[in-house]
């Protein structure tokens, strides 16, 4: 077959340029048909301001820098993923997350110093135990996990705010997060009694509708 300025096109040749076409039309499917059925998993914190904190606890007389967060583990995935640990990096350092089994965390409840420059709670704990994460622990498909995760020894140097990443080490690798911790002072206490206040107005006009 004649083509431009004397060039011959056979029907050869014509047959594999298309085949070659329909090649990679099939491999750009396949990649994209792979990427949509690829795993996918996340962490969610609701509230940027509130969920993600650190401070001192007292556990049978004992006080302890810990830091905490309240995620949400999202699996948009047509596969149950598992998973077998998180643990808190900041600055290069990692902080295992602690394990809601020992009855000694069982309930944690945080201590700032109040305007009596007392060491005090705001009367709130957070039941561990009840809320947090076991190991493994399997998210099915296209479902959503809510739990505390708690870690130990927070570094001292961090008065007020710090950032870091919550690492979860699972059957498809590591899902990390970078979160903003702040400090569970009388500030935070009152921030969260206030939130939960506007929460619970929220869900009597729901009601009465």
């Amino acid at each position: 077959m004649p083509f431009g300025d004397g060039i011959i096109i056979t029907l050869e040749e014509i047959g594999i340029c298309i085949t070659i076409v329909i090649s990679f039309i099939s491999l750009v499917i396949s990649v994209g048909n792979s990427w949509r059925n690829k795993p996918k998993l996340k962490i969610e914190i609701t509230d940027k301001e509130c969920d993600c904190f650190f401070g001192i606890t007292m556990q049978k007389n004992v006080q302890s820098r810990i830091s905490g967060a309240r995620i949400n583990i999202i699996n948009n995935s047509p596969v149950a993923i598992t998973l077998s640990n998180i643990y808190l990096e900041i600055d290069g350092e990692n902080y295992n997350i602690i394990d809601k089994n020992n009855p000694y965390w069982e309930v944690v409840e945080f201590y700032f110093i109040n305007d009596e420059d007392e060491l005090t709670t705001d009367g709130t704990a957070i039941e561990y135990f009840e809320g947090g994460l076991d190991f493994p622990s399997k998210i099915n498909a296209y479902d959503t996990l809510s739990a505390y995760v708690l870690f130990h020894n927070f570094p001292a140097k961090y008065k007020e705010k710090c950032s870091g990443k919550i690492v979860m080490c699972t059957a498809i690798g590591k899902i990390k997060k970078k979160v903003n911790f702040v400090k569970y002072d009388s500030a935070y206490a009152e921030k969260m009694f206030s939130k939960e206040y506007w929460q619970y107005r929220e869900s009597l006009e729901d009601e009465s509708v």
